[in-house]
């Protein structure tokens, strides 16, 4: 990588680095618009609270950036910028220009974090298909929506003109005026 390479990709990052104090003091001094939330509508309280995550998560994004873009300074510095800390091989000028803050090359990006991991509940759920949910029998049987309708009917529908019973197997039970129920 040559000088003028080099200083443009500095310039880049003491960029990230500069800018945005303003809003990181804002940042801890912002609390929600008013002092109490008991009056307000569970919307409102709801918007409020969203851009309060929004406006979180865009802070520590800001802040792992930076943090980044500092290790990459402190790289240029010591004259190891533009090569993997993994391998040691040169990382590709156009992979720096793309992300000035690499530290490594792109055989090794993103190794080192758990980039593999699913969700908890991914392990608790079962599988299901176009035509819904697979039995865990051996034959794979599917509970589809005509399944879904059957079960649901037994119990009555509001366009058969049969009033809704417990069962419709089970006979029809009275209370003490005589109306079913």
């Amino acid at each position: 990588m040559n000088d003028q390479d080099l200083a443009a990709l500095k310039e880049r990052l003491e960029a990230v680095t500069a800018g945005d104090e303003e809003k990181d003091r804002n940042f801890k001094e912002e609390t929600t618009s008013e002092l109490s939330v008991v009056d307000n509508h569970p919307g409102d309280t709801g918007t409020e609270l969203f851009e309060r995550e929004k406006d979180t998560a865009l802070h520590e994004h800001r802040k792992l950036a930076r943090q980044d873009a500092e290790a990459a300074l402190a790289r240029i510095e010591a004259g190891t910028y533009g090569y993997c800390t993994v391998c040691g091989e040169e990382i590709k000028k156009e992979r720096l220009f793309a992300n000035p803050s690499a530290s490594e090359c792109i055989e090794h990006a993103g190794r080192g974090e758990d980039w593999m991991h699913r969700p908890v509940e991914e392990e608790v759920q079962r599988p299901f298909s176009a035509t819904g949910f697979i039995d865990e029998a051996e034959d794979h049987t599917y509970f589809d929506a005509e399944d879904t309708w059957n079960t649901v009917a037994r119990y009555g529908a509001s366009d058969d003109g049969q009033p809704w019973t417990k069962s419709r197997g089970e006979e029809d039970s009275e209370n003490m005026d005589g109306r079913l129920f």
